[in-house]
Parts: structure tokens; sequence; C-alpha cells
């Protein structure tokens, strides 16, 4: 007998020895002491999960790809990374798995228990299969639970028994507490979870090549599968294999949705030049025609008649649209208020000039944005990130922890929505490298017979071939026309001598124009520079004001290709400069 007894009991006494089961560790943000009654029933989940080898190494490929996006979650909502294990034990990350109770996707909700949590489910979205929503579902869950029981380990209990069945299970005296003892009485979920941890958190993020890479795309609403497809060169089936909360061919566009998109792991960098690292964060271009009452002010009626300023909503404010030779006092004018009011609320400064064609807010930015994160890219300032947003510089600051005159370092995650935690570090994203390439110069342009020969190069670039077009390979056709500009209120001849990219003493001598100076609506003599098209490019002229990350934002391509296109090493921009972009 004593030797069955043995035989019975050997193999439970032996795995706590063959799994490392922890005296002490750090669970959901709480140091939990575990002892010897709990260990073995830990031991035995571990050992459950790893038995089979196929089985464990398809649960962590697909930890390795969603894991990131549940992170990112996580920490924009303040809840204990260590919930991800969570999602693995409640559905082995399988997006469209179905209880006995009828619980669906990738958090196990319940029709009814989503929709209260806000997520949508009917016939056409069912967010639960959503791993970016359903994440956010249960993130709001277990911030909502643990405002009773201000403990991480009680929450995720009742994500199993509810809130009502934990406070009768559970003792009082552990709300709030930050150390507690885990033992064999304790909730079996629980315990279950803790060995997810034990069994996957050594193994995550190994693999240097994973087989899956997943993204976040948000641009997406209104556009179909076929539109994404063909817009990030990814197969149709695939995208509807890892979307299957989308039970129709077009995205909605009543809301932000993310679609997720899955590629190899030698496919991930030219995906992320495609969409950028974080298409997750979500872009900001929010304009809309204003419908509201006429903003445009008596004044600006009388000194400009005949002049229609083109007025938007840009990010829910108010903004107007600068046209070519504007400048902060017509503008200002034009919204009816204070030229004071209109360098503060975009934060300029007296000096600055307007961007054509760029959007400028009539009153206050706000101090925080829908939009949860952005990614700086190349050449990029604070200010721009403010403008596209429609958030002060300071609120950006201070959310982001950051003091004024610290440089932004390229690929810094900052957040626009809530202030970054203490405990979370600064995340940098490794950003594509620029292509710089060795510019090669040319010392002659080609010219109509009519314009005059230009004695120095306007452009510098490469001659030699390629097979498909990158870089500019041949020299542009440039020549003058005679047109007429007519002077702007706080127009002067420096300014209008940079919209044309010439000299004020050319001006001066084609206009005869004396020490007086020249005058509002006065009309003046001057030669348009023009450049034919290479083909395969488009030509833009820099304006006053413009960066290269501004028209890059423009065109909607990256720094480093408008670089390796005009064959430029930097990012120093003049105005009247030609750059060429590909179509």
């Amino acid at each position: 007998m004593r030797i069955l007894f043995l035989l019975f009991v050997l193999p439970f006494l032996s795995l706590a020895q063959t799994v490392d089961v922890p005296d002490e560790m750090v669970f959901l943000d709480t140091k939990i002491h575990i002892k010897n009654s709990a260990k073995d029933k830990i031991a035995e989940s571990v050992m459950a999960l790893k038995k089979n080898k196929t089985y464990f190494q398809t649960k962590l490929d697909r930890i390795d790809a969603y894991f990131p996006i549940v992170e990112r979650v996580f920490a924009q909502e303040g809840i204990p990374d260590d919930f991800k294990f969570l999602v693995v034990q409640e559905s082995s990350l399988v997006s469209d798995a179905v209880s006995t109770s009828n619980a669906v996707g990738f958090w196990q909700f319940k029709r009814e228990s989503a929709m209260e949590l806000g997520l949508r489910v009917d016939d056409l979205v069912d967010d639960r299969k959503n791993i970016t929503a359903s994440t956010k579902g249960a993130a709001a869950y277990f911030r909502r639970s643990n405002v009773v029981f201000d403990n991480w380990i009680y929450s995720l209990q009742s994500y199993q028994v509810g809130l009502g069945g934990t406070q009768r299970s559970v003792d009082p005296q552990y709300y709030g507490a930050k150390e507690m003892d885990i033992d064999g009485d304790t909730y079996w979920y629980v315990l279950k979870c803790i060995a997810h941890k034990l069994a996957f958190a050594e193994e995550e993020g190994k693999n240097s090549t994973p087989p899956l890479v997943l993204f976040e795309y948000a641009n997406c609403k209104g556009k179909t599968w076929r539109d994404i497809s063909e817009e990030l060169q990814v197969e149709e089936g695939k995208l509807k294999e890892y979307n299957k909360w989308l039970s129709h061919h077009t995205v909605p566009d009543d809301e932000d949705y993310f679609v997720t998109v899955p590629v190899t792991y030698m496919e991930r960098e030219a995906m992320a030049s495609k969409i950028g690292e974080l298409s997750k964060y979500i872009s900001a271009e929010d304009i809309k025609p204003y419908s509201g009452k006429k903003l445009i002010s008596p004044k600006a009626e009388e000194m400009y008649p005949g002049l229609t300023p083109v007025f938007v909503m840009h990010n829910g404010l108010q903004a107007i649209q600068a046209q070519p030779g504007d400048d902060i006092n017509k503008l200002a004018i034009q919204a009816g208020i204070s030229r004071n009011r209109f360098l503060r609320y975009n934060d300029l400064r007296v000096f600055e000039e307007l961007v054509p064609k760029s959007y400028y807010y009539i009153e206050m930015k706000k101090h925080k944005s829908e939009v949860l994160f952005h990614v700086a890219k190349l050449g990029e300032t604070l200010k721009d990130i403010s403008q596209k947003y429609g958030v002060t510089v300071s609120a950006i600051l201070n959310k982001n922890r950051m003091r004024r005159k610290e440089p932004l370092q390229p690929g810094r995650e900052l957040w626009l929505k809530n202030k970054r935690p203490k405990e979370i570090p600064v995340k940098i994203i490794e950003l594509p490298a620029p292509i710089v390439k060795k510019p090669e110069l040319k010392k002659e342009i080609v010219t109509k017979d009519t314009a005059k020969v230009v004695s120095k190069p306007i452009l510098t670039v490469s001659a030699t071939p390629v097979k498909e077009i990158s870089s500019i390979t041949q020299m542009p056709t440039i020549y003058f026309i005679d047109t007429t500009h007519t002077v702007q209120q706080g127009q002067t001849l420096s300014s209008i001598a940079r919209l044309y990219a010439t000299r004020t003493d050319s001006i001066k001598a084609w206009n005869t124009i004396d020490s007086t100076g020249i005058k509002v609506l006065q009309i003046l003599k001057v030669k348009k520079r023009v450049v034919e098209p290479l083909p395969g490019f488009m030509v833009h002229t820099v304006a006053p004001g413009e960066t290269m990350y501004r028209i890059s934002d423009l065109y909607k391509v990256p720094v480093q290709k408008i670089q390796e296109w005009n064959n430029k090493s930097d990012f120093t921009l003049s105005t009247g400069d030609i750059l060429f972009i590909k179509k």
C-alpha cells in the first residue's frame, strides 16, 4: 500500500520541482507571496500549457503578434501589463472563439456585457472580435472594477465571477493592498492566470524572426477591403481572415475603427513605410467645411472686397486657410480677431510667414486630443504637431513630462490625450533610415528659346540612369513668364521677393520703385518661374515657412523619399526651392 501511495503522490510532488514557481513575484502591480499550497496548482497549470510543444508554440506565435497591440492599449488606459496574459487564458488569442455560455471573441464577452462597455455588437460590426476594440473594452471593465477593490488581483477575479460574487468571497482587508499571500484557497482563475505569466513571460518576444507581424491601420473609414488591399498591397483574403469583426465589405465611417494588417517578418519594414510604424495613432486630418454663421468681419469686407476666405473646422476648431501672399495681419482681420490672438492661437511669432494652403486656428487650441499618440517624424517640431492635432504646445509638453527646450527626438512616442504615467518610460520607435545619395552637380540647364539663360544651377540632380523612377535623372525645363502681383495688407518688398524667389532689387528695377516703397493694392510687375514637370514627377515650389516635414505631410510621402528623389542629404530648404514629388 505504501508503494502504491508513493506512486500516486510522486508526480504531484514533483510538479513544483519541475516548474520553477517562485516564492514571491510581482503580478498585476502587486507583490505576491506564493505559499506551497498554491505552488502545486500553479505548477500543474504551467505543465499543462507546455505539455504539447506544437500547441505551446502556436500560442507563443500569436502572443508575439498580438501582445504589442494589447500592451499599447493597456499603457494608454493605465492598466497593469500583466492583464495581457488573461487574453491568452480566455481565448488563446483566437478572434472568433465562442464559449459554451456564448461568450465571444478575444476577451470572451457576452453580447450584453460588451455593449455595456461601449463595444459595438450588431449584424455589421462585432467589436469583440477586434483586438484593439475588445482590449479597450476589457480595460474599461478592469478600471471600473478596481474602483471598488483598489486591488487588481480582485479585479481579475471579478472578471470571471462578477463584482458581487467577488465581494462576497474575498477578504475586505485586502482592499487597496499592494502585497498579498497566494495560497491553495486563492480562486482558481487567479492561479491559472499566474501560471500563464510563468509559462509565457520568459518566452515572449524572443523570436527574432516571428512568422507573423500585425499592424493597426486606422485610416480606413468608408474604405472597402479591396481599397485597403490595393493601398497596402496585402491580400484581401488575409485582411478578412484577421478582421472577422466586420461582416460587410466596407468599413463604416461613423467612428474610428482599427483594421489589423497581417504581414510576414520579411514584409514588416515595407509595411511600416506604407502606413507608418504607428498607423495605430489615428491621423488628425479632420478638416470639414465650416457651416456656421458667416465669420468674415465687416472690416475685412471693406479692406479686401471680393475676397472670400476659406473657413473650415479643423479638429473641431474654427480655422482659416492661408492663400498665397497672405500674412498674419490679413488672416486676423478676415477672422475678426486681433493679431495678438491669432499669434497666440497658432504659436506664431510676429515675424513668421504663413504657409500657403495651410490651416490656422482662429480660436484657442485644446488641452488634449481624441488622438491617443503621435510618433515624431524626421524634421518635425512640437509646433508642427500642435497645429496638426489642435493641441497647445504647453499641453503636449505637460502630457509628456518634457522641458520646453528639450529636443524632440525623431521616433519619440508622444502622448496627446492622457498624461504619460511616471512609471511608463519614454518610448522611441525606430524610424526607417533615410536614403542619402551623394549629389552630382550639373552646370547647365535646359531653357526655352524665349527665356533668359540662368547663370547658376536651379536644381542639383543626378544623371545616373535607374530602372524605375526613384530620383531625378534629367534636368528640368525652367523658364520665366511676366505676371503681376497685387500688394496685400502687411506685405513688404522682402516678403514678395521671397514669394517669387527673387531679389528686392529686381522688383524695384522692374517697377521703378523709389524710396517711397509700395502701397496696399499696388500692382507690381514680377517674373514668375515656371518649371515643366519631368515624366513621373510633380513639381513643388517651396513656400515661405515650409519645412521638409510639412511637404512630406502634404503629399503623404516619407521625408526620406523626398530626399531620395531630389538627391538631398539634409533637411534644409529655402523659399523658392524646387522639389520633385513622384506621382
